[in-house]
């Protein structure tokens, strides 16, 4: 009623809570459903294990499902297997979320430009620090870019575009100049 529309299509159980059994959950996902106050369910950052355990509940009570939705990057694949494993098992895709790594695979961060707005230039930051090891990883995409004279988001974005899991991806940028 809030938004003013009679259903969405994708409905997100968007975090893991430990303090609400996932029968619960998948209970009310049904629910809603049988409602018709949702097409799809998504699934976004829960733990493997409960990750399994919701898809497992939710195929049984013939909840459809659209996609999870996971940080995934070439500087951020914790996920990845997860993601993979579940296309491979019950075919649902995956949405890659913060593709660009919240802004450090981009041109502007390794070019030093970022702007001051920049995420990386927040006092309490959510963006990855920059180990040792991730420096040189950082360093071979840069290598590429140039070698290729193509962009660091252009190579972030194709190489999750190119897995078969990854049905698309879902970035944040702060204004219109950050859209390539």
């Amino acid at each position: 009623k809030r938004i003013d529309i009679d259903y969405l299509d994708i409905f997100y159980t968007h975090r893991f809570d430990p303090l609400c059994e996932v029968e619960v959950v998948a209970d009310n996902l049904k629910f809603l459903h049988d409602l018709g106050l949702f097409n799809y369910v998504g699934i976004s950052s829960y733990p493997k294990d409960k990750l399994e355990h919701l898809v497992n509940l939710l195929n049984e009570r013939k909840v459809p499902i659209a996609c999870l939705q996971y940080n995934l990057s070439l500087i951020s694949l914790d996920n990845y297997l997860t993601c993979k494993e579940c296309f491979d098992k019950w075919e649902i895709n995956t949405i890659a979320f913060s593709p660009l790594g919240q802004g450090i695979l981009t041109d502007a961060f390794f070019n030093k430009k970022k702007t001051v707005k920049s995420r990386i230039n927040e006092e309490k930051t959510t963006v990855t620090k920059i180990t040792n090891q991730m420096k040189e990883s950082l360093d071979y995409i840069m290598d590429i870019s140039k070698k290729n004279k193509i962009s660091i988001e252009l190579i972030a974005m194709v190489w999750l575009l190119s897995k078969d899991f990854i049905s698309s991806t879902a970035y944040g940028p702060r204004d219109h100049t950050q859209i390539f």
